[in-house]
């Protein structure tokens, strides 16, 4: 029982202590993190982060609470050092980059307590390797102890890697400097040419100059090698005698100094829960964990510059991994609450449809599935191949058309297995037991740490390899009758936490076929409003204010200066400041624009709550993005009343709030875009092209 409640107790650690303290940090970098309160948070959500524990149980609230205390003291004592020194760094970021990918599934499993070590973990439950500890119930809080002091650690290099420092590249002249002495008695030192400088007792003329980080100034960089090897190339080219990197004393803090640390160090790569970023490079050097290979690698350093730019590439798709986290929970957004329901309400039906589009490299099949009816449930049946009765099928079965019924990603990830990248090749209609019995086979793991599997599919139809990124509604193979099935369908498992097989849980708590293209407010909404609305002009990553004939000041996604004060001055930005032309990073406004929208949500759903009217996701959507543009939706209740969700509601009423300019015509691209706003409330159709 103690077991199975530190367990829930850890599922609230990574989804709740690694999110909820965007709470505090509301007032970005206007917050100072010496203000920071932790017995004002335990007041405010005490209650909340130990609804977990049962009535009564002490042992489980004081545990709670001291987790709690030991991580957010900790985390905001080093933010607070660094923010006096050198400026703000964001915490959800940290916070984001240390618990990515990790579930409670990474301190123990369900036998046996283990010794946390998130850069050694052995996915083999019979290995000798594990450290044990004798008694479970300690080992399991023992297990979480030690994970927050061992990333105590890794606190501070993350936090030190947000400061940066300007690194100078000089080239060496093939002289040394002179010296002078003028009729007043003055020493100086020159070199004979005019572009060249004196720098510590140097003749030097400057070449470049890179981003260091708080390690170059202290002669411990891992940026180092790289800058030494480019500095060094151009000095070379430019004929110097020799390079020389001089690295300023004068901080600064910056969000690419930080990706770009996790970008050239191993902080990843031995970490066990996310081996599958690392898949291409352990498949094809033949070790199994990252240590491995690391540890040849240090007797044969060919192996490493054979796989460097794989590993890069690994790296990458994490850091794209943590910014999606952040900009779909945002460090601005409700993330607590949206977590949990993310990975439920997100996935889409696995089948895809007929009809493809390109996407770069990738095939999409993002239309209404081809396919949406279930030949056998999850659950226990009697075995269609074995004849075996109360055999338990972890999966849902989906009949299909062998070879030409496309299946798709149910949700963004990376491919973590693939019968293609294991070399086996599975005939449609031939040995059962040929992938383990799963024929032709794609698991992919996400973001959630879930794990969707496809299986049975058609023989040379799988798109995909083990390490590729996917994204949701990308087509990844066929339907097939590969492996134990009796005929063209697709095996269709989710598997909870963790990719081992006992993990599945019933996908259709996942998926639906009567909504298989499920959106929210934070994907498809959000992008439908946003490109109708448009985004003024771009620099880099800043939107700049701009201004319409007749319009008011406005920035990014139509959110207005006037209007939005509030909420600027709520992101550490004094409203007042800013005028046409002004930069604004696009971090604070798109969050503004999803307070917004999300504000809007809820004041319709509390508008209909009042009236007692039922509307889907899609109706509610159409008439936030109403209200965003015109500021109200009056007259509504009385329409839907008169003409209800019918086509009568767009001529007679919705289309009429299309704006008119001074002479009473209407607006062409505001018809158009009331057009599309009615489009998805009677019929639930996306137009993302209304103005091309």
């Amino acid at each position: 029982m103690k077991k199975k409640l530190f367990k829930s107790l850890l599922v609230l650690s990574f989804l709740l202590i690694t999110f909820f303290s965007i709470k505090i940090s509301v007032y970005a970098a206007s917050f100072a993190y010496s203000n920071f309160d932790w017995d004002k948070l335990l007041k405010q959500n005490q209650n909340f982060w130990t609804s977990v524990c049962p009535k009564d149980d002490i042992e489980c609230v004081d545990e709670v609470l001291k987790t709690k205390e030991r991580f957010y003291t900790r985390l905001y004592e080093l933010l607070d050092t660094v923010q006096k020194k050198y400026g703000y760094v964001e915490d959800n970021i940290i916070i984001a980059t240390v618990f990515y990918g990790l579930t409670p599934d990474s301190f123990s499993d369900p036998d046996e307590a283990l010794e946390y070590n998130p850069y050694n973990l052995d996915d083999d439950s019979n290995s000798s390797t594990k450290n044990k500890y004798i008694g479970s119930d300690d080992g399991e809080r023992d297990s979480a102890k030690s994970y927050f002091d061992k990333e105590t650690d890794s606190l501070k290099s993350l936090i030190n890697n947000f400061i940066g420092y300007s690194t100078v590249c000089y080239g060496e002249a093939d002289e040394s400097p002179k010296t002078y002495t003028d009729s007043n008695g003055n020493s100086y030192q020159t070199c004979s040419i005019p572009t060249i400088s004196v720098l510590d007792g140097k003749c030097v003329g400057k070449i470049d100059q890179y981003e260091g980080t708080f390690w170059d100034s202290i002669g411990l960089s891992f940026l180092g090698t790289e800058n030494e090897k480019k500095c060094e190339a151009a000095a070379k080219k430019l004929g110097y005698k020799s390079p020389y990197l001089k690295t300023s004393r004068k901080p600064e803090v910056s969000e690419k100094f930080f990706y770009d640390f996790l970008e050239t160090s191993d902080y990843f790569d031995n970490k066990k829960h996310l081996r599958s970023y690392f898949a291409v490079v352990l498949q094809h050097s033949g070790y199994e964990t990252m240590e491995e290979f690391y540890k040849a690698a240090e007797n044969d350093p060919e192996l490493l510059e054979k796989y460097k730019d794989d590993i890069i590439e690994a790296r990458k798709n994490i850091i794209q991994g943590i910014k999606d986290v952040l900009k779909m929970y945002g460090e601005f957004s409700k993330v607590s609450e949206s977590f949990n329901n993310a990975s439920s309400n997100l996935y889409w039906w696995p089948i895809g449809s007929n009809e493809t589009t390109e996407s770069g490299e990738s095939l999409m099949a993002i239309g209404d599935p081809a396919k949406t009816s279930i030949s056998s449930k999850y659950g226990y049946r009697t075995h269609p191949v074995t004849g075996k009765p109360n055999s338990k099928h972890n999966g849902i079965d989906i009949p299909g058309e062998q070879g030409v019924t496309n299946v798709i990603a149910s949700k963004d990830g990376v491919v973590y297995k693939s019968s293609k990248s294991d070399g086996i090749i599975c005939e449609d209609g031939g040995d059962k037991s040929c992938g383990g019995g799963f024929g032709n086979y794609v698991i992919i793991q996400h973001v959630d740490n879930n794990f969707t599997v496809y299986a049975h599919l058609a023989k040379d139809s799988i798109t995909v390899e083990m390490g590729d990124s996917v994204t949701r509604g990308q087509v990844i193979g066929k339907v097939g009758n590969s492996g134990s099935s009796t005929g063209a369908h697709l095996h269709f498992e989710v598997r909870v936490g963790g990719s081992d097989p006992s993990s599945t849980q019933d996908p259709l708590n996942f998926v639906s076929a009567d909504n298989p293209r499920p959106t929210g407010a934070g994907s498809q909404l959000l992008e439908w409003i946003g490109s109708m609305e448009g985004t003024g002009p771009v620099e880099g990553e800043y939107y700049k204010v701009y201004q319409n004939k007749g319009d008011i000041p406005t920035v990014g996604h139509g959110i207005t200066l006037k209007y939005n004060a509030d909420a600027f001055r709520a992101h550490g930005i004094n409203p007042a400041t800013l005028s046409v032309g002004s930069l604004v990073p696009k971090a604070i406004v798109d969050a503004i624009y999803f307070e917004d929208v999300e504000g809007r949500l809820n004041n319709i759903r509390g508008m209909l709550s009042t009236k007692g009217v039922t509307l889907n996701d899609n109706q509610i959507g159409a008439l936030a993005s109403l209200q965003f543009n015109c500021g109200n939706i009056n007259g509504f209740f009385e329409a839907y009343e008169k003409y209800g969700s019918t086509e009568a509601l767009c001529t007679n009423w919705w289309e009429q709030k299309a704006l008119r300019d001074s002479s009473g015509t209407y607006l062409s691209g505001l018809k158009k875009r009331r057009i599309a706003e009615c489009d998805l409330f009677v019929n639930g159709t996306f137009n993302m092209n209304v103005y091309g």
